[in-house]
């Protein structure tokens, strides 16, 4: 397997040399999404292409190991370049005759067709990450309905609680005796009791599930972002 600073992170994370950390981490946590050997059991290399995405992300994305990194890979690509030169100086002398004798058939040669496999790969990874991110769009949705939904039942369980207290605080007043309105009876007064008390279950309950939602909430549009 290449060492870690023989490999070109950048590539693997697919970002441009310079990138910043936010492009770097928001396409390490797609490739990881889409890369995961949970998800890709029956390709044998997934478990390998998971530990370069992971181990380029740990490279980039500390500043100190991005640093030595770059610096190593700069001075890698400075010496292949060189020895790439002085191959070609070498070579020339003994090309040139060859050359100039198979210059017009390999000028009538078709050129070699670009191969299709890395075009394909890209649109494989393409096609990954937009079913991901519909799935993930139609579960932000979904949970966004839940949020309103148990905010819209806690707040009609309140406004019924407090229609409820100005019914029996009107009761008690003077002006109900003044007006002669009719007071609540005994089991009336149970009943609105009883209710209160389901509510006040019904609104923990809610509560809780609302906290729970809105945490899910967060953590799948950090994800998305």
């Amino acid at each position: 397997m290449a060492t870690s600073n023989s490999l070109d992170h950048y590539a693997t994370l697919e970002v441009a040399v310079p990138a910043s950390l936010t492009e770097i981490r928001k396409s390490y946590r797609r490739l990881a999404l889409v890369h995961h050997p949970d998800k890709n059991q029956n390709r044998a290399d997934a478990t390998k292409q998971f530990q370069c995405i992971v181990s380029a992300w740990e490279i980039l994305s500390d500043e100190a190991k991005r640093k030595k990194y770059d610096s190593t890979r700069h001075t890698t690509r400075s010496a292949t370049t060189a020895d790439v030169r002085n191959n070609t100086g070498g070579n020339s002398s003994s090309k040139s005759s060859a050359a100039g004798k198979n210059g017009s058939a390999n000028s009538s040669k078709p050129q070699e067709q670009p191969t299709t496999e890395g075009a394909e790969a890209s649109k494989r990874k393409r096609d990954d990450y937009l079913r991901w991110e519909r799935i993930q769009d139609d579960k932000i949705l979904k949970i966004r309905r839940t949020v309103e939904k148990l905010k819209s039942e806690i707040q009609a369980h309140a406004k019924q609680d407090k229609k409820d207290r100005d019914k029996i605080s009107q009761q008690n007043s003077w002006w109900a005796s003044l007006t002669g309105q009719p007071k609540l009876t005994d089991e009336e007064k149970m009943h609105m009791e009883n209710e209160s008390i389901q509510r006040m279950a019904s609104t923990r309950i809610k509560t809780k599930r609302l906290g729970q939602a809105q945490k899910e909430l967060q953590e799948l549009e950090r994800l998305k972002n």
